[in-house]
C-alpha cells in the first residue's frame, strides 16, 4: 500500500490549502497512511481537529512504499526532506511560470500533478518535461449543496437580487480576481433605484487590512456618482463552517477572474446551486469542468498579471466591462421575471460539478501514484 509524506500548505485560509485538506481527507477515508507537514504551520494548534490524528500517521521513511508529495511553490522545495519517489502537486495561473520552476521540477520530481488541462499546458510550456497528470481539485458536497439553509440576510439586502463575490481582492486595480472591474460594472449598470446588491466577501489574510468600503466610495466618486446602489464589503473573518450558508444566501455568484488553475470558489458556488457569471477564458482551469452553465463574460485584451505575485511577461485576459454589465443585467431581469428559471440553471450546474469531491480527487491521485 502506498504511504504518503505530504508537504506544503494545508492549514491556511486559501483555496489551495482547502483543496489539500479535502484530498487528504479523501486519502484517509481510503485507508491511505498520510503524514502532513505544513511549511508555515508545522505546529498548527487545530490541525488534529481539522484532519484528525490519521493525518499524522507514523511513517518509516525507508519503507519502499513511501512517496513524498510536495505542494505549493517549487522554489520552496529545495530545503525539504523527502522520502521515496517525489511528486509535485502544483498550481499557477496565466501564461508563464517563474523561470526556475521547470528546472526544479525536472530535477526533483518523478511526475507532477495539476488540476486542469490549462495548467498542464502552462507547466509544459514553462519547460517541465517529467510526466504531467491531471487530477481535478475537490469540494465537500456535504457542505456545499442546494439543501443547505441560507444565512439570514442583512436588512438592507433582504428583498434584493444579491450578487455574491468571494475573493481575495487586494484593493488594487487589475487584481487577478477582477474585483475592481466588477465594482465599476455594477456601478455603471445599476442605480440605487434598482432592487439589487453586490456582496463582496473579501479575505486578504496575507496582507495588512485596508478599507475596502472607502475604496469603493472613491471609485464611485471618480465615476461622478453621488449615490450608488448597495454594495457590502465584508472583510471580517468567516469561519469555514459558515461559508456554505453565505453562498446559499445569494441569488447569483459573479467571478470576473483573469485566471484560475481550477477555481475553488466557482465550484463551491455552483455546487451550492447558484447560477454563476464567469469569465470565458480558455487558459483557465475551470473551463474543463463547469460546462455550459455559466453566464459568460467576454474578454478583449490581455494584460500583465499583478507583478506582486506573477513574473514579467505573464499575461492574463481582462474581462470586458460591458460584457459583464450585460450578464449582470441579464441575471437581474431574469430574477425579476422568472426566479424559478434562474434557480433551475443553478441546480443543473450543481448536478454537473457535484462529482468533483475530495474522495474523487484522492482516487485519481492514487491512480497516478500507482502508474
Amino acid at each position: 500500500m502506498v504511504k504518503i509524506y505530504w508537504q506544503g500548505v494545508v492549514f491556511h485560509p486559501t483555496g489551495v490549502a482547502s483543496h489539500h485538506r479535502e484530498i487528504i481527507r479523501g486519502l484517509i477515508k481510503k485507508g491511505i497512511p498520510v503524514h502532513v507537514f505544513d511549511f508555515y504551520n508545522p505546529d498548527f494548534d487545530d490541525s488534529k481537529q481539522t484532519l484528525g490524528n490519521n493525518a499524522y500517521s507514523l511513517i518509516d521513511y525507508k519503507d519502499k512504499d513511501v512517496c513524498t508529495i510536495l505542494t505549493y511553490r517549487p522554489d520552496m522545495w529545495l530545503s525539504t526532506q523527502i522520502a521515496g519517489d517525489v511528486y509535485g502537486l502544483v498550481v499557477h495561473e496565466g501564461s508563464k511560470i517563474p523561470e526556475n520552476w521547470g528546472e526544479i521540477i525536472n530535477r526533483i520530481c518523478k511526475k507532477i500533478i495539476v488540476p486542469s488541462k490549462a495548467t498542464k499546458n502552462l507547466f509544459f510550456n514553462g519547460g517541465v518535461r517529467v510526466p504531467i497528470h491531471i487530477v481535478p481539485e475537490g469540494i465537500d458536497t456535504n457542505r456545499f449543496n442546494p439543501k443547505i439553509k441560507p444565512r439570514e440576510r442583512e436588512d438592507e439586502i433582504k428583498d434584493k437580487c444579491v450578487f455574491l463575490s468571494v475573493n481575495s481582492w487586494t484593493g488594487a486595480e487589475n487584481d487577478r480576481k477582477g474585483t475592481d472591474i466588477l465594482i465599476k460594472a455594477f456601478l455603471n449598470e445599476f442605480t440605487e433605484e434598482d432592487d439589487v446588491a453586490l456582496y463582496l466577501k473579501i479575505s486578504t489574510f496575507f496582507m495588512p487590512q485596508y478599507d475596502a468600503e472607502k475604496l469603493i466610495k472613491n471609485i464611485g466618486k471618480e465615476m461622478g456618482l453621488t449615490k450608488i446602489p448597495t454594495i457590502i464589503a465584508d472583510q471580517t473573518y468567516l469561519e469555514p463552517s459558515k461559508l456554505p450558508q453565505l453562498y446559499r444566501m445569494a441569488d447569483c455568484f459573479v467571478s470576473p477572474t483573469m485566471g484560475e488553475s481550477w477555481g475553488l470558489t466557482i465550484h463551491e458556488a455552483m455546487a451550492s446551486g447558484l447560477p454563476v457569471i464567469l469569465t470565458k477564458n480558455n487558459e483557465a482551469g475551470y473551463m474543463d469542468f463547469v460546462g455550459d452553465f455559466p453566464f459568460w463574460i467576454e474578454t478583449k485584451e490581455k494584460i500583465q498579471a499583478d507583478r506582486r505575485f506573477f513574473v514579467e511577461g505573464n499575461l492574463m485576459p481582462k474581462p470586458d466591462i460591458d460584457s459583464l454589465r450585460k450578464r449582470m443585467r441579464e441575471v437581474y431581469e431574469l430574477w425579476k421575471k422568472d426566479r424559478n428559471k434562474l434557480k433551475d440553471r443553478g441546480i443543473k450546474g450543481s448536478n454537473h460539478v457535484s462529482k468533483y469531491t475530495g474522495e474523487y480527487s484522492a482516487q485519481k491521485l492514487v491512480e497516478v501514484l500507482k502508474k
